[in-house]
């Protein structure tokens, strides 16, 4: 077992590496080395390691090494874990952008010559695009509506973000 922190959106993450056993047909368990990973938001105390990273079909998600699961899991987390306040759309690079992508969102949109929100919209930004020099600025977000229409707001449009599970 290792256990690392990790940031994650600007959250602390404790995820927590093991190697998996597997059974084979005559239910003997043999050692494999294979990793499964464990995340939690606090520190890890005693047996209880976080919630095991799982697939679609709640199997454990095998890796074959802990830096390849570690890679995985900051790619995985990172479109699941909220940051904990989320900055003006102007301030987002290209190094944390990933905050605010694949995740529901409320986003204020209002005219690019002021800074008053005018309607927001609830989606999920799935793709940006980014200036071609430096610093690579995001420039345009595309959204997912919540009613299945798509959408693309450039970044002076967009006034503020919010997590849909709070009211504005």
């Amino acid at each position: 077992m290792k256990t690392e922190l990790l940031m994650i959106n600007r959250n602390p993450v404790w995820v927590t590496f093991s190697k998996s056993n597997i059974e084979n047909t005559e239910n003997q368990t043999k050692p494999n080395q294979q990793v499964v990973c464990y995340f939690k938001l606090s520190k890890p105390e005693g047996d209880d390691y976080g919630k095991l990273l799982t697939n679609s079909k709640n199997e454990a998600v095998l890796y074959p090494s802990i830096n390849h699961a570690r890679d995985k899991i900051c790619y995985h987390l990172k479109a699941k874990i909220y940051p904990p306040d989320f900055l003006h759309p102007l301030e987002y690079t290209i190094e944390d952008v990933d905050e605010i992508m694949n995740k529901l969102l409320n986003i204020g949109i209002g005219d690019i010559y002021s800074e008053e929100t005018d309607y927001s919209v609830k989606g999920i930004i799935y793709n940006c695009s980014f200036a071609g020099n430096p610093p690579f600025l995001p420039v345009a977000a595309q959204v997912r509506l919540e009613n299945e229409t798509e959408q693309t707001f450039n970044f002076f449009e967009m006034k503020k973000i919010w997590n849909t599970n709070y009211s504005q």
